[in-house]
């Protein structure tokens, strides 16, 4: 995997970005501020769109460098009945947020995520409602990074309905809109949302890293070092070269620290360190 960050920007006018009518937002809270910061900052190295980015807590600054970021709060109340959703207010929020949109287009990312190039190509028309990446070519799109088109129905009360029949799944956000969207999706290149445990055959140079699942560069899992093979690791320590350069919290360079530790001695017992 290539990872050659040069002449790689495609910055969109405001004009031409008006005139698609896309919404581009992410949602994050207390615990993900740090990691917000991380994507923003990779994120505006390659892209000159305005961002919304939905808090789901206290008040912050962090965000305040970059120009083109609006900030927002948001507080999200369950009844007795829906209380479990709680455990997943994300997820709730991103429902919500596309439910009250008027924009044609909404593109949400997540913020577990470093972007290494434009995301200029992707806002255009699509035929299908559901536009992202098929995750292992299963005709499952990956939530990491998506575009929505506007629906005349709630997708929040869907969702209950949704969660009532069938319970809550793994992937929650994802499983769902895979299931509403089943017939009626557009697919992206797999460079718009490369999850690190990508296929080592692929060889395109990602335009946004996504560490989905349980291990994270900033939270390591030792448990599962196992699976990842020596394209995903090249993926980790993209992340770590890229942080070194930041102005970032003690407690999450702490973390990274531990991690990037970890990182290395597994790399090493599976022969990835080079």
């Amino acid at each position: 995997m290539v990872l050659q960050l040069s002449d790689r920007t495609g910055k969109l006018s405001s004009n031409s970005y008006q005139e698609l009518d896309y919404f581009i937002f992410c949602v994050t809270d207390d615990s993900y501020i740090e990691n917000t910061y991380v994507t923003l900052h990779s994120f505006y190295q390659f892209n000159d769109l305005p961002v919304t980015v939905f808090v789901l807590g206290n008040k912050t600054d962090r965000f305040n460098e970059f120009a083109k970021v609006t900030v927002k709060y948001l507080e999200l109340d369950f009844n007795a009945k829906h209380q479990f959703y709680a455990n997943i207010k994300p997820v709730i929020a991103k429902l919500k947020i596309f439910d009250d949109s008027s924009h044609q287009y909404n593109l949400s990312f997540d913020t577990d995520t470093l972007f290494t190039g434009s995301i200029s190509d992707t806002l255009k028309e699509y035929q299908g409602t559901f536009i992202g990446v098929d995750e292992h070519e299963k005709h499952e799109i990956n939530a990491g990074f998506i575009i929505l088109k506007k629906v005349n129905f709630s997708l929040f009360e869907r969702f209950k309905e949704f969660t009532t029949k069938h319970g809550l799944p793994n992937c929650p956000e994802q499983d769902f809109l895979n299931f509403i969207f089943k017939y009626d999706k557009s697919y992206l290149a797999t460079k718009y949302n490369v999850c690190q445990w990508t296929d080592k055959t692929f060889n395109s140079e990602p335009v946004m890293i996504h560490y989905a699942g349980t291990i994270k560069p900033f939270a390591f899992n030792t448990a599962r070092y196992e699976y990842l093979n020596k394209a995903q690791f090249k993926l980790f320590k993209y992340y770590y070269t890229y942080c070194r350069y930041l102005t970032l919290s003690k407690e999450f360079r702490e973390k990274l620290i531990v991690a990037e530790k970890k990182y290395e001695l597994f790399s090493t017992l599976l022969h990835y360190h080079n």
